[in-house]
Formats: structure tokens, C-alpha cells, sequence
């Protein structure tokens, strides 16, 4: 045998294999058995079409997976998802897992604060659909310790198994909107790839730098509250002057950083509608745009997260001073609904 062993053979497509088959099959049993799960243990058993699985700041992340096992087991969930010679297996706490609806309505489960792009997002359920509610209501369930899993069960819970079959098994693969592999940036006679992926790379730029500004008029905000708040107190006259005269200074510094964050956010806001129209259409959602560029390593994990976070920021009117700045920033907070608060 030499220095370096032979490479894993290439896996297969699993895009068209049943939960059932997912279950028999020796390289998925295998890294799930490997992670620490029994399949027929745990109280969560889903197959899902397609998912995005972002894995913080390593490279390759977000990634593409399609199919993947939603698995949940006591105090544990994870994500099994073929790579391209192995099965990959994401484990993380339930206590960390905060189910949320995108201001589209499709579920995610957000770990960590979303900039650090720990994250896993359901594009095709969505919150009014009947298969949104009725995923809605199992990760609910599942996260609450509500799932009901008789011990040593040879398989997963009846409510379980019809779920997995309802949402991993459409009728039809014309139905379903990730049955075959394909790319979610269509392609036309007239499409111009390269001005794909220039303005891709433009988006990430231009939301970087809307993040990058949106954090500058934060902070420098923050300093004009506290020098007038310091001045508001008990003090000598000369050291109230000082103050008022620093919030002053601090104030038009703000001034100007939410002018350039003004024209930023106009800029990036171009660059979205014309991304979004030479990839397919805004309909499609900008996750499932992004996914195939992800995995042709044309988009690096730090661009994706740029866009998917700064894109919070994009279509934001902060207006025009400390006040009406911190209102739409609180406004922003709430547009991620947590589903634990209902």
C-alpha cells in the first residue's frame, strides 16, 4: 500500500432514494452510526429534498444537500447530507436550535448568531403551505421535548415516519421543486455565466460594505447617546459643555457615515434586483440562487454569508438621524420571528 491510500470512490446521486433506502444504505448508516445515532432511536426522522447546512466559517460552507436526514434524538439533532465521497453528519445541541421563518416564510434553524453563518434553511417549507405547517409543528415539537419515542422502538414513531415520507417523498418529481439535480441559476441561450458570477461577486462586495457601515453608524451612535446622556447628569457647567460639544462631534460623524450607508445600500440594492434577474428570477429566494454557485466554487462561505446578512440591511430606510437609526435596527432585530415565542 503506498504513503497516501487510495481516495473513497465517488458516491452516487440519492436525489430519487427513499427514506427507506437512505436508511439501507451502508454509507449513510455508516457516518450516522459513526456520529453516535440510531436511526431506529430517534424520536425525529425526516428526509428532506434539499437543504442548506452552513457550518460557520469553514471552508465550503454553506453546503448543498440534497438529499439529507433530519435526525433528532434526546438532547441532540443533526443533519446527514451526502458530500462527494462521503456521507456527512452535523451534530448540534437542541438547546442551541432556534426555529425561525425568513421574511419569506421559509423555516431555518438558526445555532449562533447569523453572522457566523451557523445555520440550517429549509427553502422549500414555508410557513402557509401545508407541508411548512406541518414541518413547523414536528421541529416544534421535536425542540420542546414533546416528540413522543417509545424506548427501544425498532423504528421511528409513526408520526415521524409519515412525516419524513410527506416531505422527503413528492408524488411526482415534476411536483417537487429539488427532485432532480439541477441548477437553480437556469440556464438560457442568452445567459451570460461570467456577468453571473461578476455580479455575484459585486453583491457580496457591495453587502460586506453595507454591513461594515451599518456597524459604524452603530457605534458612533451609541458614543452620541452616552455623551448626552453623561451630560444629562448632575454635573459642573464646563464639564456639561464638554460633553454636549463631544455628542455634537459624534453626531455629525454619524451624519456621514448614514449618508455613505445611504448611497451603499443603493448600490447593493442594484446589484440584488440585477442578480436576482439574470439568475432566474426574485421568486426563486436568494438562498437557492446562491446554492449552485457554492458548489461550483465560484462562492466562498464569507462571501455567501455577506450577502445573506448584509441583504438584512439592503432594503432597510434607517432615515435620518441617531433616533429613527436605532428604531429601524431594532425593527430589523424582530424580522428573524423567533417560533419558540409563539
Amino acid at each position: 500500500m503506498g504513503l497516501f491510500g487510495k481516495k473513497q470512490p465517488k458516491l452516487p446521486s440519492y436525489v430519487d432514494i427513499s427514506l427507506d433506502g437512505l436508511r439501507a444504505d451502508p454509507a449513510w448508516t455508516q457516518a450516522i452510526t459513526g456520529a453516535g445515532l440510531d436511526i431506529a432511536r430517534c424520536e425525529l426522522v425526516l428526509r428532506l429534498g434539499s437543504a442548506m447546512v452552513g457550518t460557520g466559517n469553514e471552508p465550503g460552507s454553506p453546503h448543498r444537500a440534497q438529499p439529507a436526514l433530519l435526525l433528532g434524538h434526546g438532547d441532540t439533532i443533526a443533519i446527514a447530507f451526502p458530500g462527494e465521497r462521503e456521507v456527512r453528519v452535523v451534530k448540534r445541541s437542541k438547546f442551541k436550535a432556534d426555529l425561525q421563518t425568513q421574511r419569506s416564510g421559509a423555516f431555518q434553524i438558526l445555532f449562533a448568531p447569523v453572522n457566523q453563518l451557523d445555520v440550517w434553511m429549509f427553502d422549500d417549507f414555508k410557513r402557509g403551505t401545508p407541508e411548512g405547517e406541518q414541518f413547523g409543528q414536528t421541529m416544534s415539537q421535536f425542540l420542546k421535548g414533546l416528540a413522543a419515542q417509545p424506548a427501544h422502538a425498532p423504528s421511528p414513531s409513526s408520526s415521524a415516519s409519515s412525516m419524513a415520507t410527506s416531505l422527503a417523498e413528492p408524488p411526482a418529481a415534476a411536483s417537487s421543486p429539488m427532485a432532480a439535480p439541477s441548477s437553480s441559476v437556469p440556464s438560457t441561450p442568452n445567459q451570460d455565466e461570467e456577468t453571473v458570477h461578476q455580479l455575484v461577486h459585486r453583491l457580496a462586495a457591495a453587502c460586506s460594505e453595507v454591513m461594515r457601515l451599518q456597524g459604524a453608524c452603530y457605534d458612533e451612535g451609541e458614543l452620541v447617546q452616552k455623551a448626552h446622556y453623561v451630560a444629562s447628569q448632575p454635573q459642573a457647567p464646563a464639564s456639561r459643555a464638554n460633553f454636549l460639544r463631544a455628542a455634537e462631534r459624534h453626531e455629525q460623524e454619524f451624519v456621514s457615515l448614514l449618508n455613505e450607508l445611504k448611497g451603499a445600500t443603493t448600490v447593493a440594492r442594484g446589484l440584488w434586483s440585477d442578480f436576482a434577474f439574470v439568475s432566474g428570477g426574485p421568486d426563486q429566494g436568494m438562498d437557492k440562487l446562491l446554492m449552485p454557485l457554492v458548489t461550483q466554487g465560484v462562492l466562498q462561505g464569507d462571501e455567501v454569508s455577506s450577502i445573506m446578512v448584509g441583504g438584512i440591511f439592503v432594503k432597510a430606510d434607517f432615515g435620518s438621524t441617531v433616533e429613527s437609526f436605532f428604531e429601524t435596527d431594532s425593527r430589523l432585530g424582530e424580522l428573524m420571528t423567533p417560533m419558540g415565542g409563539e
